[in-house]
């Protein structure tokens, strides 16, 4: 008779714990799409135009030039190094943060010296002329 009733007893068991395995299951489910849901509609990005990145700027009261950040964000794909951007007005701030604003790239600067003139390179040529001779 014991035997019967823990044999009962244990097959409630396992099947209690099917069940909510199986209710478990199914409630991830649930939740997994409704995150997927959630993610698309939260970062659905449109990329700012010239006009709204420099009245954005004049608010703020930066010279972050606005046609400069569009051209850039619009060749890198809007990201943010590998991740898309979020919000572009957090990358404005961080262009002010950072100095970026109306930084322009200067060339590269002009060689002191050239090779003609440079007393070491004058001796190099000299030798090799000489071992040339002979």
């Amino acid at each position: 008779m014991q035997l019967s009733e823990s044999n009962e007893t244990c097959f409630n068991y396992r099947t209690e714990a099917v069940s909510h395995l199986q209710k478990t299951k199914t409630q991830k489910a649930k939740s997994n799409k409704t995150k997927k849901d959630k993610e698309t509609d939260i970062y659905t990005f449109k990329a700012p135009t010239v006009e709204e990145v420099a009245e954005y700027c004049s608010e703020r009261g930066n010279n972050v030039d606005a046609e400069r950040f569009v051209s850039y964000y619009t060749a890198n794909g809007w990201r943010g190094g590998k991740n898309p951007m979020q919000d572009w007005r957090a990358a404005v701030q961080s262009w002010e943060s950072n100095g970026i604003a109306n930084e322009k790239k200067t060339a590269a600067p002009e060689l002191a010296k050239s090779f003609e003139n440079d007393e070491f390179y004058s001796r190099a040529l000299a030798a090799s002329r000489k071992r040339m001779e002979v």
